[in-house]
């Protein structure tokens, strides 16, 4: 794109991830010229937004707060699902699986109690899936009939499309390297030449501290691996009785979850609680090591015996928060510059509801949530 003569953009939104995709396709659905600017080309592998599947948990043990924005989440994926011609949310349910005096599952069956959300008790020896988990026999398990999982990349390519259809526009492979107030409301200085908007959402997941120095001492980097593993037996496919799962162990203090076999390329498999500390996302190191896997390894061979072996192995990186909470705020340097960061590892499922909640916050107008807890203030 050449930025020779561009006119004043209503909105550029700075990352091209899925928070970045939702809040521009939100923001052109609203009529509003938007200009998404991402220092790749979306979908990729390099941020947060990819590893081929997301679960989608609606008794959500992180708090009751986050239930009507996953609620909602789940309306807005099948909204995008209707325009987009293209199956985004699998609704398969989850299976939740732990000791009974697991703090995690103790907030599942609280969230479901108090959120009205369906939890049937599974025994896990009986058909259809007996032979397929091999928990403890003192253990909790459920299923969730709400939840499932996402298509990631399918998510985000979807949402990027939609969004250009209705008139926004995309500049790719392009880094953001200052943004400043000017005159005529915010100007940014890019790889490619300047840009200017009466407003600017920054979506930039890892790359956040960069362009917000007051979020560095908000939130820290975190390298994640991801797994899959041949079903060689073919009992662990999408459709099938295997189901999106979440099993929380204390013994190995793993927070290890799955997602069925999709198209023949494995069993995704990781441990949300696995992490090394990344100081910058261009440091992080991308080479799988024996850490990286060992201990998932021992995980599937004791959880799920019919699982094959481990086909490959991917990185991700985490934007966390100290408490997890989210951070969806308006800067007070800048009077119409506003951030979408912190998601900690269970944003992507939201993205449909946080890209209107920040077109909502650049529209003026009031959201459908009490945001309070996502707010700057929060995050000390």
């Amino acid at each position: 794109m050449n930025l020779m003569n561009k006119p004043l953009y209503d909105v550029v939104v700075v990352g091209g991830g899925a928070i970045g995709a939702a809040t521009s396709y939100y923001l052109a659905k609203s009529g509003q010229s938007v200009l998404l600017i991402d220092r790749f080309n979306p979908p990729h592998p390099h941020g947060s937004s990819h590893g081929q599947s997301r679960l989608l948990r609606v008794a959500y043990a992180e708090g009751d707060k986050y239930v009507a924005m996953v609620r909602r989440a789940v309306k807005l994926w099948k909204d995008l699902e209707q325009e987009s011609g293209e199956t985004l949310f699998e609704q398969t349910g989850v299976l939740y699986a732990g000791s009974k005096k697991s703090a995690f599952m103790e907030s599942v069956v609280n969230s479901a109690q108090s959120q009205e959300i369906p939890l049937l008790v599974i025994d896990q020896k009986q058909a259809p899936i007996a032979g397929l988990y091999a928990m403890p026999n003192d253990w909790l398990t459920l299923f969730e009939p709400e939840g499932g999982f996402l298509h990631t990349e399918r998510c985000v390519a979807e949402m990027l499309r939609l969004a250009m259809a209705r008139g926004a526009e995309r500049l790719t492979n392009t880094q953001v390297l200052d943004i400043q107030s000017s005159g005529t409301g915010i100007a940014i200085e890019t790889s490619n030449g300047p840009v200017t908007a009466k407003s600017v959402v920054i979506c930039a997941g890892p790359w956040v501290g960069d362009l917000v120095p007051a979020l560095k001492s908000k939130v820290s980097y975190q390298r994640k691996v991801m797994h899959w593993y041949a079903d060689d037996k073919e009992q662990f496919g999408n459709g099938g009785h295997f189901k999106p799962f979440v099993v929380h162990d204390e013994d190995s203090n793993s927070w290890f979850y799955g997602v069925p076999d999709i198209d023949g390329s494995g069993v995704k498999i990781g441990d949300h609680n696995y992490e090394n500390a990344v100081q910058h996302p261009d440091q992080i190191d991308r080479t799988i090591s024996p850490q990286d896997t060992d201990k998932v390894d021992g995980l599937v061979k004791s959880f799920l015996p019919g699982m094959g072996k481990r086909i490959k192995s991917e990185t991700c990186l985490y934007t966390s928060t100290a408490n997890t909470d989210f951070i969806l705020d308006r800067l007070p340097d800048f009077d119409r510059a506003f951030v979408a960061s912190g998601f900690s590892g269970h944003g992507f499922k939201f993205a449909p509801t946080i890209g209107e909640i920040m077109s909502n916050m650049v529209l003026g107008h009031q959201s459908d949530f009490d945001l309070t807890s996502f707010a700057l203030a929060a995050h000390s």
